[in-house]
């Protein structure tokens, strides 16, 4: 196995940016009109197409759960298979659901495909720093650790 270094340390704890951003992703989409209209409901002329809150909560608290399973299952999985096997693994999981909410045909579908996502987002909002902190320097341990909040305020 190759020799890791300090920049592919901060390469993995990168991952965290986009956990920062696709997080908060769907959230903005409850405003686009063509996104309420496919997936919302018509209420009235002066309303239109509007996703309920009812769903939009499920959004949010599905969420919110399957990010923490994936922050559990990570703490199993790096001990049993390493930070770069579950890395890669998490990796490949995303790319594989993220077509389940990109060709959703309606919400329901989308739901599912979200909490799919949120799973591996989950583990890398842990992986990044754990790793780090195991294998860098203890000289510059601090800085790599320390850009983790950075990618999620990214």
């Amino acid at each position: 196995m190759p020799k890791l270094t300090p920049s592919s340390t901060s390469v993995i704890s990168m991952t965290v940016i986009m956990e920062g951003y696709d997080v908060t992703l769907l959230g903005s989409f409850y405003g686009y009109p063509m996104f309420r209209q496919k997936y919302g409901e018509y209420l009235d002329e002066e309303n239109g197409y509007q996703i309920s809150s009812t769903w939009q909560q499920r959004f949010n608290c599905l969420a919110a759960v399957a990010n923490i399973v994936g922050a559990l299952m990570n703490g199993w999985a790096t001990a049993r298979w390493g930070h770069r096997k579950v890395l890669i693994a998490s990796l490949f999981w995303l790319a594989a659901f993220i077509f389940v909410v990109f060709f959703a045909p309606n919400i329901e579908v989308m739901l599912v495909g979200q909490t799919l996502c949120n799973v591996p987002w989950g583990v890398f909002a842990t992986t990044g720093p754990s790793y780090a902190a195991e294998v860098t320097p203890l000289a510059i341990r601090g800085y790599l650790t320390g850009e983790y909040p950075l990618g999620l305020a990214a």
